[in-house]
């Protein structure tokens, strides 16, 4: 083992995470070394807005994963995972409510994200700063959906989550299996 690597060895600790349990049977991680300040409150299960999960919440309304980052009232505390309630500090970022955005695994409608059926062919776009902007029309929902992520990786960064692979579409945009 060279020097480097037995100096990372040495020093690297994992970090030790505990489960606290909250209503509807849920259980939410978080750093063991956050669980004395988590311990003065009474946690429940609260589910989210999109029906795909849930975040915790106090008896006073107060997110877990806000009070843990102490954010503002101007600020958005996202979960790089996208789970409600995977609170480890590896996990959470403070950032605006656009990038926020740009961390959903999925979005509304048939078609994968950033992408649509137009003039008979796939046009890519994104929208970024408050603008639309076209990145071309291709044969394949597949074709258009990589240039999205091309373009949306190099605007975004960190904040891009990996996509999963795009079910397979007809040109009508309806599911072929």
């Amino acid at each position: 083992m060279s020097d480097l690597s037995s100096l990372i060895a040495d020093q690297w600790q994992p970090i030790e995470t505990a489960e606290v349990p909250l209503t509807l049977g849920q259980v939410c991680i978080i750093d063991l070394s956050d669980l004395p300040f988590v311990q003065r409150f009474k946690w429940h299960a609260r589910p989210r807005r999109d029906g795909l999960g849930f975040y915790a919440a106090n008896s006073s309304g107060q997110r877990m994963h806000r009070l843990l980052l102490e954010a503002g009232q101007d600020e958005v505390v996202d979960h790089k995972d996208g789970d409600g309630l995977n609170n480890r500090r590896a996990n959470l970022r403070k950032g605006t409510q656009s990038q926020n955005c740009v961390n959903r695994r999925q979005t509304p409608g048939a078609n994968p994200r950033g992408t649509r059926l137009k003039k008979g062919k796939w046009q890519a776009y994104i929208k970024f700063r408050g603008k639309q902007h076209s990145l071309g029309y291709f044969d394949t929902a597949e074709q258009a959906h990589e240039a999205y992520v091309r373009e949306a990786t190099r605007l975004h960064g960190d904040w891009m989550p990996l996509p999963s692979p795009p079910r397979a579409l007809d040109q009508k945009g309806s599911s072929n299996g």
